[in-house]
């Protein structure tokens, strides 16, 4: 899952905060974890203060400086923090988030051909998916649409719900006629880190003379790529820095897992390049980034105005912080104001109930009941309740009632009771019954 601080400060793109674990793995030491807990709250003064003590005792944690980098970024610090990156990929040359965090520090100001290198070189050595997004927004900027394409078509494979990367891709596809076609060139390394950031100045060739031979069309110079547009700029600049939190209350377990940061509770324990986390049920979880959260066992859980109540002892559950997407894989479930959620069964089957919900999608034998939703897909076997939701497909051999919706398709072998449905269409060999 997670629309993937969505990075590690506000103002980068897509980058994950790096990782170290709360429980089963590695324990920070407290004074870097109190640096990051400071750093994530605001406190930025005496985070600085702490990062400082901490480096100085700890000069080849590459972690740390990647850490302050990120920091110092968030405000504005662009210089300052390069020189942290530039420490933490000397310490570690294949670190993929730490060089997705350089390509989109030189992306904000303005050195796009080497933030594009950057960028991609974090996608080669550690297939870094967030890098792709940040790539694929930095080659629209420089003109190479066709690259960019690429990148985010790469993005999708693990991704491809994703409405923002679906957004940029399309946006791209309706220029690529005028692609130019970027040369990464060789692979960059710490030493390629720019000691000033003053716009990189570009060269002024002097005015190529053409000879017109007889029977030939004359040589047209290539035209510059554009300068970034609007909204290039305006997904460069804009931070979501901020954590989400996630209360649970109850299950049997919590395992958190993505390239996000995760806070737990007070004790000051940080997750970064999270892996797998096992947590207890019945924690406050403080979430930044994309972050996958499964959860077994009865309970309810709160993410935002997104609320889930798992009401049976094997119920199993996924959640995703950047996307707002609940997959719902085992049990029985109320479920509202969620982006997406889907009725799935992996082990018994699912009963949903899913209120003012953007997409709910149902398969298998599951049972759901819709109500207020603004799409609601049925497919496989599903058995569904759907009342004052705007669109409704039912395919598959679904059964479903549908009342007071704006616009009903059923297709295939689905069989369907409607009520005071706007606009009706049937296809293949689906039944409605349409009560007026």
């Amino acid at each position: 899952m997670r629309q993937n601080l969505l990075t590690l400060t506000a103002i980068l793109i897509f980058s994950g905060i790096p990782a170290y674990a709360a429980t089963g793995m590695p324990a920070l030491d407290p004074g870097l974890a109190d640096a990051n807990r400071l750093a994530a709250h605001g406190s930025y003064p005496e985070a600085e203060t702490q990062y400082k003590k901490y480096l100085t005792a700890h000069p080849q944690n590459s972690q740390a400086h990647q850490w302050f980098g990120r920091m110092l970024a968030k405000e504005k610090r662009y210089e300052e923090s390069l020189e942290e990156y530039r420490q933490a990929l000397k310490i570690n040359a294949k670190d993929p988030s730490v060089l997705n965090d350089i390509g989109t520090v030189l992306a904000i100001n303005g050195w796009n051909e080497l933030a594009a290198r950057f960028l991609r070189q974090a996608n080669l050595v550690g297939r870094f998916p967030l890098a792709l997004n940040n790539l694929g927004v930095v080659l629209n900027s420089i003109g190479a649409y066709k690259q960019a394409h690429d990148a985010f078509e790469q993005s999708l494979v693990n991704q491809p719900t994703n409405k923002v990367i679906i957004g940029w891709k399309e946006k791209v596809e309706a220029k690529m006629a005028t692609s130019i076609d970027f040369d990464f060139g060789n692979r960059v390394s710490w030493q390629d880190i720019p000691l000033k950031l003053e716009k990189p100045k570009v060269a002024e060739k002097p005015e190529e003379k053409t000879e017109t031979v007889v029977g030939t069309k004359p040589r047209v110079p290539k035209k510059p790529p554009p300068p970034p547009d609007e909204a290039d700029q305006d997904w460069l600049d804009k931070s979501s820095a901020t954590f989400t939190v996630l209360k649970l209350n109850g299950f049997n377990s919590v395992s958190v897992s993505g390239t996000g940061m995760v806070q737990i509770g007070d004790k000051g324990d940080v997750a970064d390049n999270v892996g797998e986390l096992e947590l207890q049920g019945g924690e406050q979880i403080e979430l930044m980034g994309d972050v996958t959260a499964d959860v077994t066992g009865s309970g309810k859980l709160q993410l935002g105005d997104a609320t889930a109540d798992a009401q049976d002892d094997d119920c199993t559950m996924s959640l995703n912080t950047a996307t707002m997407e609940l997959s719902c894989l085992s049990g029985k479930f109320k479920a509202s104001h969620w982006d997406s959620v889907t009725a799935t069964k992996t082990l018994n089957r699912v009963t949903l109930d899913a209120d003012s919900c953007k997409a709910v999608f149902s398969q298998d034998d599951s049972v759901v009941d819709a109500q207020n939703c603004q799409e609601v897909t049925l497919l496989g076997k599903t058995q569904a309740t759907i009342n004052h939701c705007k669109k409704v497909i039912a395919n598959d051999q679904a059964r479903a009632t549908v009342s007071n919706c704006e616009e009903l398709t059923a297709l295939s072998s689905s069989k369907v009771k409607a009520k005071d449905c706007a606009k009706i269409e049937r296809l293949d060999r689906a039944t409605v019954d349409n009560e007026k």
